[in-house]
């Protein structure tokens, strides 16, 4: 509730149908989400839009390697490559509604994070 996912969620993530199913966190309801965007919008006034506000986010395979076991994800490249792209394009689309939600609430930099896409880990 309070930082990064330390625990792998129980899914079983193998088969297309199962990534289908799975639901996308509403950034204005959900988790931390909206004390983000709220804080962006608040920055983005107290800056009087004079100074840059930083949106920064995990990149869709480090977020998805947060999500689920890393050892199982970077398996998948391997050995499922079509549930895995799939999967990440599940996270990608909750990372662009998350991105332009920053976006709309002021910020207007971004940074994103991808150090698990690094060659040292793939």
């Amino acid at each position: 509730e309070t930082g990064p996912i330390a625990d792998p969620l129980p899914l079983t993530i193998t088969r297309l149908e199962n990534i289908n199913k799975l639901s996308i966190p509403d950034v204005k309801m959900d988790g931390r989400l909206p004390v983000i965007l709220e804080t962006v919008r608040l920055l983005r006034a107290c800056g009087g839009g004079k100074i840059l506000v930083l949106g920064m986010f995990k990149g869709s395979f480090t977020a998805t390697c947060r999500i689920l076991e890393p050892d199982l994800i970077m398996r998948m490249t391997l050995k499922n490559r079509q549930a895995l792209e799939s999967l990440l394009d599940k996270v990608n689309e909750f990372l662009l509604v998350f991105g332009l939600a920053l976006i709309g609430n002021g910020a207007n930099i971004f940074f994103i994070a991808e150090p698990t896409a690094s060659a040292s880990m793939i």
